[in-house]
């Protein structure tokens, strides 16, 4: 099939993405009293886009925030909203003054900027502009690329210019050009639009950059490369886990793990030595898998979100857009990420389990009195607990065995450990919570007292057989050994769920923040995720 043909094959799967949304974004515009047609679309980005001001214009103006006139101030503040993302990375500086009235301004100030964007707007224009594909959208869609890492907006940019600079697999010569421009972001952005419109042509113009100077550039270039499923993206990829930030290092060091399991660096290790120890174990690529390389560089970052009073599930790419949602789910306590883009969901209030696609339509269901936990192992079969039992069933929903805790006392999570034990968390006669875990022939083999006040869900159980607990009122996250023995503790306020990822990093979910994050072996947060309501479970795709 030729090359041109195979392009329009690959737009015609991903153009739907941005299809999909043009109701939605048309309302979008319009609650911000924007106009959707296509020259309104265009203005409205050239307008963020100008780059008119000097970075000793913007510094002059946050001197003035801690005028002594108060109009002085006010207009002040006015001046820099009004200029945008543009004054977004010296407020973020003046934001940490000790100048008390210049650090509340500035942080005035890039709430008010961020709010703008990030409601949507700025990302709904995008996507409109792909839809429409007015004349001059490509432009000014390449024109605005270089504050898309400022505005969150990297993957509406890619479709949007995927969309809107090709002909039947052709891209347009403006795509070409920006590729061999000298802003970092434009030809990065560019790049990876002309590999989604013509791979072949993209591994040959975007080759250089493999091995570019610019660390930004020679990191997405490589995971660009690495979706591909070609293996030359591995040394840059390893080179740049240095240079990128720490949580793209962290992304890199999972991916790698992923790859490469049999023998990956100790846990924990600072940038510059976690990248000489994948230096060392990436000199040989062999036993790294072309479509391997290819699923897991195109899910790098992905994470799935429980909204449990929403009854919602979001799954987030590593910028934190969402990828897809389903909603209307009977409070969902627990979920799985399945291959091809599906998730098992333990709907406790609706009394069943479904398994469902991203469009949230139902593959396959299991009625099971208010499950709490849901798990398909390795052998294709599912684990389902609930208050009063876990079962397990066969694909076609037929149960397979059973299993009551000793004296009926009622679970509050559950979970299977990878050599096939039975953990659990028992609510006691007396009221109090224990971590019981049972060997396959459902012996008790560890027994000890925790503080779980909370039920559904599954208890992680980490690779070296220890326990992660979560304590809503004790505000602390705990890994437990087979003793009960505390080993590592994180202080957390009300964790609900804890999930110990590959790379040692923990994933956490905060009731009363509302939110999901991530730290490092250190405590030290590196990434998260805030909604307006309670987000309950977190899971690393």
């Amino acid at each position: 099939m030729p090359v041109r043909h195979i392009g329009a094959l690959i737009l015609a799967v991903l153009l739907p993405f941005a299809l999909d949304n043009t109701t939605e974004d048309e309302k979008t515009l319009a609650d911000a009293g924007l106009k959707s047609d296509g020259n309104s679309l265009i203005q409205f980005l050239a307008r963020r886009s100008e780059d008119k001001f000097d970075p000793i214009q913007i510094k002059a103006l946050i001197a003035k925030l801690g005028d002594d006139n108060f109009d002085t101030r006010e207009q002040t503040s006015a001046t820099l909203n009004a200029i945008g993302i543009a004054a977004l990375p010296d407020l973020k500086t003046a934001s940490k003054s000790t100048d008390v009235e210049i650090s509340r301004r500035a942080k005035d100030c890039i709430q008010k900027i961020e709010e703008g964007s990030r409601k949507f707007v700025v990302a709904a224009s995008i996507r409109l502009l792909g839809t429409k594909k007015p004349e001059g959208a490509l432009q000014a869609l390449i024109s605005y690329s270089q504050f898309s890492e400022l505005d969150q907006t990297t993957e509406d940019l890619i479709y949007a210019i995927t969309a809107t600079g090709s002909e039947n697999g052709t891209p347009s010569k403006i795509i070409l050009d920006a590729i061999r421009s000298d802003k970092p972001l434009v030809k990065t952005l560019c790049a990876e639009a002309l590999a989604n419109i013509n791979p072949d042509l993209f591994k040959k113009e975007a080759l250089p950059l493999l091995n570019s100077d610019e660390p930004r550039v020679r990191y997405k270039i490589a995971l660009a490369f690495a979706k591909l499923g070609d293996k030359r993206s591995i040394e840059p990829l390893v080179s740049s886990i240095g240079s990128v930030s720490q949580w793209e290092s962290s992304l890199l060091d999972h991916l790698l793990r992923k790859l490469l399991p049999s023998n990956p660096p100790p846990v924990g290790l600072p940038q510059p030595e976690l990248q000489k120890e994948w230096a060392k174990r990436t000199t040989d690529t062999s036993k790294i898998l072309e479509a391997q390389l290819a699923f897991n560089a195109k899910n790098i970052g992905k994470t799935l979100v429980i909204l449990l009073d929403a009854g919602k599930l979001i799954m987030l790419d590593s910028s934190n857009n969402i990828l897809w949602k389903i909603d209307n789910l009977q409070f969902p306590l627990d979920a799985q990420i399945l291959p091809d883009e599906k998730v098992l969901v333990a709907e406790h209030q609706g009394n069943k389990v479904t398994e469902r696609n991203k469009k949230g339509e139902i593959l396959w269901e299991k009625k099971i009195d208010g499950p709490l936990a849901v798990q398909k192992l390795e052998d294709g079969s599912i684990f389902i607990a609930s208050k009063s039992n876990v079962v397990f069933v066969d694909q076609k929903g037929k149960e397979i065995s059973e299993f009551t805790p000793p004296n009926n006392e009622p679970i509050m999570k559950a979970n299977i450990a990878s050599n096939g034990d039975l953990c659990l968390v028992l609510n006691t006669p007396q009221g109090n919570a224990k971590f019981v875990r049972f060997d396959k022939n459902k012996k008790p083999v560890a027994t000890y007292d925790i503080d779980v006040r909370t039920s559904g869900g599954k208890v992680d159980i980490l690779p070296n057989g220890n326990s992660l607990i979560t304590e809503v009122y004790g505000n602390r996250v705990i890994e437990f050994n087979n003793e009960g023995k505390e080993v590592w503790q994180f202080e957390c306020e009300q964790p609900v769920a804890a999930v110990r990822l590959p790379n040692g990093n923990t994933l956490i979910t905060s009731m009363t923040q509302m939110k999901a994050l991530e730290i490092d072996l250190k405590g030290r947060e590196i990434w998260s995720y805030k909604s307006n309501t309670r987000v309950t479970r977190a899971f690393r795709q």
